[in-house]
């Protein structure tokens, strides 16, 4: 029998809950930070917003930090790489096809993505340091400016109190191994961190080898009841071969690989420095910020494939410097009518960014078949950057403890150069793009009381992208076979894309019993899109093709119950739709149409079983929409067991062992050939850990 979502949605509905176990009003309050950029109460806030926590983490079968998304209305995660090394987010029907990222990324409050091409990278932080992570579903431009269009996803790392020491080891097929630790603690007033992680895989896939390095952590430099200085500190590294896609034919061996791949690889470092404080001034406001300092390098070798049988191979060295800062004010002002809250502050990111191609392959699957080769002279280098400033204010009213309104709005300046020293003689590239981003919400309660809050809200804002300094400026030439024999697939005349959105929604908490908790939540949404960015591959390169809408409809539901049983489902149905050009009405290419997903935890803590399952569908891989991704399931248990500290698990991945495609995309020079992305079959690992 086929095992689908729909089984375990009729196992959950009768005791189904959204998403935060920790939320029950008779217990301690959920506290997010994301939404409002201050402390709030879960379901007082104008957007949904999910808190998945470090207890959610460890008992469902994850692997990638990213696993814990999967479970999330309006959240799709593809697996570019086979064993999920690279994976790549869907949220809101906004995807960056693996060249960007559509939703703003944070770890403790500070941007994570990449200066040249806005993508997050997952592995930085290990799971045993994640505390909670908070998602925030739709337009956030008014907070957190730019790449905002789909939501923000804060890692918070950073403990309210000291912790025990937590540590995890596994092992697996392929060649994994994982292993990570974290730690916090006092000595007197003052805290500190410390975390670490390393991951290695051989990969499902040939050419798939990947291993990365994370250790960072914080120390406190000064804490008092009103004033709080610490430093925290990051290195990262990771090194992974990129096996490339494959087209249909090959879908047969999901481990095979195309020979114009086989070169492929990615090695980068980041190292990070960071100052935050946060004082108290008077009894009603307060001012926090932070100071972050980055070093980034990168050396890639990537394949860009022209024809079935002709491709591109360069090599890229690139070189970036960024400085990231914030600062903000929040008060409460109780002499106006009513009582009200004021967040207002600045963001500031300075940031340089150098760039050199080599080549190195070009040609058939002939000129690849050699066993080594040496990168050439540079064909293309330059220096640019961005620097970008932003205010934002927010501002809440709180006209009767059951209504609040919300205004708010962020204004956003960029400044992007760009200089090429090979080849010489090219104009300097210079822009500056700006927007403005309002807000407008009301949330309302419609009952609260010792064992239910209910609450529903309505807002309306606008968001904002701009290009990436690589759609921008990239000068990687690529030959074509007409004059000048070679051009660039960047656009220095690209234009930020906007988007207006409205969005309504339901979130209904219910606290039966201690332990026994049930949640809903249900959001509605419309996002009309303009000057949207995209790929052209009748002119091959980025343009900004006009307008789409973004609609859809996102259910989440959770309980708990007694004895550690836990369930979850959530459902998503989404209409990503072009509104001009040839293709107008059509759905966007790479957007699945239907997301469904569903779990169930129990058992007590000697002997735990936990069922995941996803099902996607309704994917196209061009916006002609002439050919269709298939339908997928993906089935995942965990069986854990615990004994005194220790804490055993033994994982299966893709249960069913299904041959899945999670994404795709045809080919670049019309030919009626589809490329895809095959993920692992099925998957053991093993382990053992501490109790979180």
């Amino acid at each position: 029998m086929r095992l689908t979502p729909f089984l375990l949605f009729a196992l959950v509905a009768p005791v189904a809950r959204a998403q935060n176990p920790d939320t029950a009003r008779h217990s301690l309050p959920g506290v997010t930070i994301t939404a409002d950029r201050i402390p709030s109460d879960l379901g007082t806030s104008t957007a949904p917003v999910t808190r998945v926590s470090a207890e959610d983490l460890r008992r469902q079968p994850v692997q990638h930090l990213t696993d814990g998304l999967r479970s999330l209305p309006g959240l799709v995660v593809l697996d570019a790489a086979a064993m999920g090394e690279q994976p790549r987010l869907v949220i809101r029907g906004f995807y960056g096809g693996g060249e960007t990222d559509y939703a703003a990324v944070l770890i403790d409050g500070v941007p994570i993505t990449t200066l040249a091409t806005g993508l997050a990278n997952w592995d930085i932080i290990p799971i045993t340091a994640v505390r909670a992570i908070e998602v925030v579903r739709g337009s956030s431009s008014a907070l957190y400016g730019d790449a905002a269009l789909g939501g923000v996803i804060n890692i918070l790392t950073v403990a309210d109190i000291p912790s025990r020491p937590s540590w995890r080891f596994a092992a697996g097929e392929y060649g994994t191994v994982d292993g990570s630790g974290a730690w916090s603690g006092a000595n007197g007033d003052r805290r500190a961190s410390l975390f670490g992680g390393y991951r290695r895989t051989n990969g499902f896939r040939g050419h798939e080898r990947g291993d990365a390095t994370s250790i960072g952590g914080s120390l406190d430099l000064y804490r008092s009841a009103r004033v709080t200085l610490s430093l925290s500190a990051l290195d990262h590294s990771r090194d992974y071969d990129d096996p490339g896609p494959v087209p249909e034919s090959l879908l047969g061996d999901p481990r095979a690989s195309l020979p114009f791949y086989h070169f492929d690889k990615n090695a980068e470092q980041l190292r990070r420095v960071s100052l935050r404080g946060t004082a108290r001034i008077g009894d009603l406001s307060s001012f926090s910020g932070y100071l972050t300092g980055e070093s980034f390098s990168g050396d890639v070798v990537r394949t860009l494939q022209l024809a079935p049988d002709f491709a591109d191979t360069k090599s890229r060295a690139t070189r970036a410097r960024r400085l990231i800062g914030s600062a903000q004010m929040s008060g409460e002002l109780p002499r106006m009518p009513w009582p009200q809250r004021l967040v207002f502050g600045t963001d500031v990111s300075l940031g340089t960014l150098n760039s050199a191609y080599r080549p190195l392959l070009f040609g058939d699957a002939s000129a690849y078949a050699v066993p080594a080769v040496n990168a050439g002279d540079i064909d293309a280098s330059g220096a640019g950057g961005r620097d970008s400033f932003a205010a934002f204010a927010h501002w809440e009213n709180i006209v009767t403890s059951r209504l609040r309104l919300v205004a708010g709005g962020r204004m956003d300046w960029m400044i992007d150069t760009y200089r090429a020293d090979v080849p010489s003689g090219l104009t300097r590239f210079h822009s500056n793009p700006k927007a403005f981003s309002p807000k407008l919400g009301v949330n309302f309660s419609y009952l609260e009381n010792a064992s239910q809050s209910g609450h529903v809200y309505a807002s309306f804002t606008q968001s904002f992208k701009a290009p990436t300094l690589d759609q921008l400026f990239d000068q990687r030439p690529l030959p074509i076979p007409f004059p000048p024999y070679s051009t660039t697939i960047s656009n220095p005349n690209l234009r930020p894309q906007h988007g207006s959105a409205f969005e309504a929604g339901i979130d209904h908490r219910s606290a039966f019993a201690e332990g026994r908790n049930l949640d809903f939540t249900l959001a509605a949404h419309q996002e009309q899109m303009r000057d949207e960015l995209d790929f052209d591959l009748g002119l091959f390169r980025y343009v900004n093709v006009g307008r789409s809408r973004h609609r859809g409809l996102e259910l989440g539901i959770r309980a708990d119950a007694a004895a550690g049983t836990s369930v979850f489902a959530s459902a998503t149905r989404q209409q990503v739709v072009a509104l001009n050009g040839d293709n107008s009405g059509k759905q966007l290419k790479a957007v699945p149409r239907q997301i469904l997903s569903a779990g169930i935890t129990s058992g007590p803590p000697s002997l735990q079983g936990s069922v995941t399952v996803s099902d996607i569908r309704g994917t196209y891989l061009d916006d002609a929409n002439a050919r269709r991704l298939p339908a997928y399931s993906r089935l995942d248990t965990r069986l854990s067991s615990s004994i005194a500290s220790l804490r055993l698990f033994v994982d299966v991945l893709n249960l069913l062992d299904r041959k899945l495609v999670s994404t795709g995309f045809p080919d670049a020079s019309g030919a009626d050939v589809a490329y895809y992305y095959p993920t692992a079959r099925r998957t053991l690992q093993v382990g053992i850990g501490s109790t979180w």
